[in-house]
């Protein structure tokens, strides 16, 4: 058994829970590392990742960026990499994600390259053009400020209990619209986002995450830090 976190309302307290911890630990002879024992803190790196309870963030330390620029850049110097590579460096990602959310995405492509070959784990496998795209974006993720994103509550609310509705029209002539409450915005596609009506335009998903992502450019501030489920109708 290892791993165990306290959390409680001021340094004190705190202290007085670990406190607690350590003589029930000696007294039924249950071994406690020292050197990994900290005192209470605003501040503190727990499982490899960092919380700021002072700040109301989860991050990456040091060094764990260190060690994902050091796997991207191992494997964009190779043409081939192994399954049991791959593996490693899709859950090492998968792992940063708990603070780089918006990495997440880039990991599909990864599994959907090894996956054929899960079984054999010594398989050497091609790391094609989308493979390589995918670790230049998170190559530029663990050099770009911030490593960290803000807490955000458990909760998932509908769009419509917070007011929120977005809609978005695959026709030129049309455009799109987002509501939040008694506020909102409708107008055509900007030039060149969307052709004529007979030619190829973007899949529709992509056209109704533009209409989201103007809203919350538009009215994000009224509901920082939470979870909002877009259903479309």
């Amino acid at each position: 058994m290892d791993d165990f976190l306290f959390i409680d309302k001021g340094t004190k307290r705190t202290n007085w829970q670990i406190d607690t911890f350590l003589e029930v630990s000696e007294n039924i002879g249950f071994p406690v590392s020292e050197d990994k024992t900290e005192r209470a803190s605003t501040w503190q790196v727990f499982l490899g990742i960092l919380v700021d309870a002072l700040n109301q963030f989860i991050g990456l330390p040091e060094e764990k960026i260190e060690k994902g620029l050091i796997l991207i850049r191992c494997l964009l110097k190779k043409k081939k990499a192994t399954v049991r590579q791959l593996m490693a460096v899709a859950g090492f990602f998968n792992f940063l994600s708990k603070a780089l959310i918006h990495g997440r995405p880039y990991i599909r492509r990864i599994y959907q390259t090894y996956a054929p070959f899960a079984a054999h784990l010594n398989w050497h496998v091609y790391l094609n053009l989308n493979v390589r795209r995918d670790l230049h974006m998170w190559e530029q993720f663990l050099t770009t400020k911030p490593y960290y994103r803000p807490f955000v509550d458990l909760l998932e609310l509908p769009a419509q209990e917070v007011g929120l509705a977005t809609d978005a029209s695959g026709a030129a002539s049309l455009g799109f619209g987002c509501t939040y409450k008694l506020q909102y915005l409708s107008q055509q596609w900007p030039t060149g986002l969307i052709a004529d009506t007979n030619q190829v335009n973007p899949f529709i998903c992509w056209l109704e995450l533009y209409a989201v992502a103007t809203a919350v450019a538009l009215w994000g501030h009224h509901f920082k830090n939470s979870r909002i489920v877009m259903d479309q109708l």
